[in-house]
């Protein structure tokens, strides 16, 4: 027989109805509290036993100050013992059948509560809201595309937001509750019994904390090794954000500081913990992992070329109209999500009189007309020594057409082509698109209903 288990107590510090009712029920089955830790609470075996339970605010300090011996000293000798110390808060238990209360004024007691809530657990929601919001800022204001095209991004964002909203409610419902009590207690009553669809919201911001991490792990061991090495690094560096934060809370424990100096460290903190992130999500996240295709190869003029190229859209043979007997080919997927998806071909050829020939081109496929606009404008402001300059873009049956240049004219030879639902970039070496090899290129890129309707 186990003479101790765990549960999972999720309850806020100012609960104090929900908490001595489930402590008072446990001890009823013989399990006593032995520590009370953020979620997960300890229990040791007992004698089942009808057992009153009250949460108190001790007086502010360390927990051998003498105010706070004191404190105890007197509950002792009111029948009451200490079982655990809890976020800022006392638990006692008592087996007397009717113990004297440890609160006989409910104003001073909400006005502990009140002080203690401040110091603890509504800063550190509000830092937490703080860093959540940075996250939620940083994706909103970044790149649409990398953002888009990155299952880890939106799942990051998507966490992030839930958590901002989390938080802030938890925020919210206490301000709630502490009105609600302070109204009680102006018209001589106790303190207000916390309203259910908070206990509730407390077991899902618990729930939500648990279940957050093991999808951003999966995300990371499906992904590419690169994905995994920067998310490993980035791991690291969170455990050693987290030390440096512990560190200085240690170091600066009991030690006096202003207001504006302790919020100075609190974001320094919130910064400190947000950096290791920064370089990860900024990776465009893993690309699907797709078999590479088994390529017979062959060495020719110091170069390796396929003897069976892959199929790609668009091939050199499709613009010239002439066999190309040395062909070297890629089809690499850049990211796939529910909103987007990206792949990059590319394509090198060459004939025994030496001319080549090199294609590159890169197909985004986007549903949403808006965020369409929002990626096509992204790659529109580029490097700033290029410009995109705007072309007749029915020789490519494309909505947009776009050529890129150098400041004095000279053309890149790269456009940027644009239908319903698709973005072509593309960039042609030893090939001088004509209006007819841009009207190839338009039917093979374009989107399959485009395509059907231009044959």
């Amino acid at each position: 027989m186990k003479n101790k288990t765990f549960r999972f107590a999720c309850f806020a510090p100012f609960d104090f109805q929900g908490v001595e009712k489930h402590l008072s029920a446990m001890a009823a089955k013989g399990w006593r509290l032995e520590k009370a830790g953020g979620s997960l609470w300890s229990y040791r075996r007992a004698e089942p036993a009808r057992v009153r339970c009250a949460v108190t605010c001790p007086p502010e300090g360390e927990e051998e100050t003498p105010d706070r011996l004191f404190f105890q000293d007197l509950c002792a000798s009111a029948g009451w013992e200490k079982a655990a110390d809890w976020a800022g808060m006392q638990i006692y238990t008592s087996e007397r059948e009717d113990p004297t209360p440890l609160e006989t004024d409910p104003g001073l007691f909400l006005e502990r509560v009140h002080r203690s809530m401040k110091s603890g657990y509504l800063r550190s929601h509000l830092g937490q809201m703080v860093f959540a919001a940075f996250w939620v800022l940083r994706a909103g204001l970044g790149s649409p595309r990398r953002f888009f095209l990155s299952n880890l991004s939106i799942g990051m964002f998507l966490s992030a937001l839930l958590l901002l909203l989390l938080h802030g409610s938890c925020s919210a419902g206490y301000w709630f509750w502490y009105r609600r009590s302070l109204r009680s207690v102006e018209e001589g009553g106790d303190l207000a019994p916390l309203p259910g669809w908070f206990r509730a919201l407390s077991r899902v911001y618990d729930l939500w904390i648990f279940l957050l991490l093991p999808p951003v792990l999966l995300e990371l061991a499906c992904g590419t090794p690169q994905s995994i090495r920067t998310g490993a690094w980035a791991l690291l560096g969170t455990l050693m954000a987290v030390g440096l934060a512990l560190g200085l809370n240690r170091y600066l424990k009991g030690r006096t500081m202003s207001r504006e100096n302790q919020a100075v460290l609190a974001l320094v903190c919130v910064f400190v913990l947000a950096l290791p992130f920064i370089e990860w999500d900024s990776y465009p996240g893993p690309a699907p992992e797709t078999p590479e295709p088994e390529v017979d190869e062959y060495l020719w003029q110091g170069q390796v070329w396929d003897r069976e190229p892959q199929e790609i859209p668009l091939t050199a043979e499709d613009l010239t109209g002439r066999t190309w007997p040395h062909v070297r080919r890629t089809a690499r997927a850049e990211g796939r999500t529910l909103f987007a998806s990206e792949i990059r071909y590319t394509e090198a050829a060459a004939r025994a009189d030496g001319t080549r020939a090199y294609l590159h081109y890169v197909i985004t496929d986007i549903p949403s007309d808006r965020l369409c606009r929002a990626v096509l404008d992204e790659i529109r402001t580029g490097p700033s020594f290029l410009q995109y300059q705007s072309e007749d873009p029915a020789p490519w049956g494309a909505e947009t057409a776009w050529r890129l240049e150098y400041p004095d004219g000279r053309t890149t030879g790269e456009w940027l082509v644009q239908w319903p639902g698709r973005i072509a970039a593309f960039r042609a070496e030893g090939l001088d698109l004509t209006p007819e090899q841009k009207a190839v290129t338009g039917t093979r890129l374009a989107p399959e209903g485009r395509k059907e309707g231009t044959r």
